[in-house]
Parts: structure tokens; C-alpha cells; sequence
């Protein structure tokens, strides 16, 4: 018997771990981070697509070719908060939790219809980093909990309204300055302590 065709976008930690889960189970092609315009072999016709941390938009062209439902890891909860540095976003927005969502992708950005959405609550003192280290745990217990179900497309989808919903580019957030109140010179560092980057300061 055929084994059933996995196209995996993210050749990231996390892609790597979802593929150590399937790869002996399943035909999986790996399409890996630094392809900025994928496409896939004409002998290749998946049977489900994975999006794990992949970091470039996909193209509705792109899109129609896979032929179906591409689910997208999205490291923040939707529709509150959509795009790119999410970490910083949640707690610049004075978000009350975090976390991930799996959904569709469609030819908008984090838009198409959810499958599963976990969150946890942010606390005070977490910052960005801190809150990027929770979401990565999550976000591996939720790949381990779900990815072969997800493969044998044992999955329903949903829409979720919401009061909020904020949509970031890349490259909008600023992590050496930031007009904010003096009132909140908390949330102006928490939300910018990030090692790697810029740290933060007030001046």
C-alpha cells in the first residue's frame, strides 16, 4: 500500500521534531526555510501540508498547486493577533494570554479557519523571550499530540470571533525605540528583552 504524501514546509528545530514523528510512517518532502518560492516535484501530489515556523508567505499560486488544506502552526492565538514578533506584539497590546493556533491557510495573512487553538496566561512579568520559551513548549506538545491525527486528516475546523484582532508586518516592530507613556515603561521593556536583539532602554 501507497504510503500516504506529506509536504512539510520548515526545516526549523520544531519542523524537525513534527518530522521525526511521521518520517517512518509516512512520504514526506521537506521544503526548508531558506526557499523563499517553493514548488513542489511534478512525481509529488500530497495528501496533507504542514506549515511549522515556515517564515515566508505563501503565494495563492503556491496554494492551489499543494491542492489541499495547508495547516499553518501559527505561534500566537488567532484572530487576536496575526503577522510576525507576535511575543512582543501580545504584551505591547496588553494581551491577557498567549499561545498557539493551528488553521488553513488561505490567501490572507493567519486568516483561514481554525483547527485547534491553546493558550495559557500571561503573566506580569513575563517578556517577549519568556514568552517565546512557553509558546516553543507548547507548540512541540501540541505537534506531538496532534500530528498524526492531523496526517489522517482527523480534524474539524472552526470560526472564532474575537473583540480584538491586530495584524503585524515584518520588520514593524522597532526594538531600540518606541513612543509609549511614561506609565508604561514596564510593558516598553518587557515587551523588547529579547536576547539576540536590541535589548532594551529608557531614556
Amino acid at each position: 500500500m501507497e504510503k500516504v504524501k506529506v509536504l512539510l514546509l520548515g526545516d526549523n528545530p520544531v519542523a524537525k521534531y513534527a518530522l521525526e514523528l511521521i518520517v517512518n510512517n509516512y512520504d514526506v518532502l521537506v521544503i526548508t526555510d531558506e526557499t523563499k518560492e517553493p514548488w513542489l516535484p511534478k512525481d509529488f501530489k500530497p495528501d496533507v501540508a504542514f506549515s511549522i515556523k515556515y517564515p515566508h508567505i505563501l503565494s495563492k499560486e503556491f496554494i492551489k498547486k499543494v491542492g489541499v488544506p495547508i495547516l499553518n502552526f501559527h505561534t500566537a492565538p488567532l484572530p487576536e493577533l496575526r503577522g510576525v514578533d507576535t511575543c512582543s506584539w501580545a504584551i505591547f497590546h496588553k494581551l491577557k494570554r498567549f499561545g498557539v493556533t493551528v488553521h488553513i491557510i488561505n490567501d490572507k495573512v493567519d486568516d483561514g479557519p481554525i483547527v485547534l487553538k491553546e493558550t495559557f496566561p500571561i503573566e506580569p512579568y513575563d517578556t517577549a523571550y519568556s514568552l517565546y520559551c512557553k509558546n516553543l513548549i507548547l507548540l512541540k506538545k501540541i505537534i506531538r499530540e496532534n500530528i498524526v491525527r492531523f496526517v489522517e486528516g482527523k480534524y474539524t475546523t472552526r470560526r472564532i470571533k474575537s473583540k480584538v484582532s491586530y495584524i503585524h508586518k515584518r520588520g514593524e516592530f522597532d526594538y531600540t525605540k518606541l513612543k509609549v507613556p511614561e506609565k508604561d515603561q514596564d510593558i516598553f521593556i518587557r515587551s523588547r528583552f529579547f536576547p539576540g536583539k536590541q535589548l532594551p532602554y529608557y531614556e
